[in-house]
């Protein structure tokens, strides 16, 4: 604890105008799990992404088709 996080509080016991510091703050590398997704919503988006991806490369194959078979008609 750093000398002045030890000074704060002791002013904060003795004087009734200073706020009590917050000691526990939250590191960033925690806070990223007070706000995770749960799991369930994050596999569903990822398979609702498969799934365009695979109607994508589905439509573009027929379009494909459909563009050389004009061509070579």
């Amino acid at each position: 604890m750093r000398l002045f996080t030890r000074a704060h509080e002791w002013l904060a016991d003795h004087v009734s105008w200073v706020q009590y510091p917050n000691v526990r703050a939250v590191g960033p590398s925690l806070s990223i799990w007070k706000t995770q997704m749960p799991a369930s919503t994050r596999a569903l988006l990822v398979l609702i992404g498969v799934i365009a991806v695979v109607a994508s490369a589905i439509a573009l194959f027929f379009l494909a088709v459909l563009a050389w078979a004009a061509i070579t008609a």
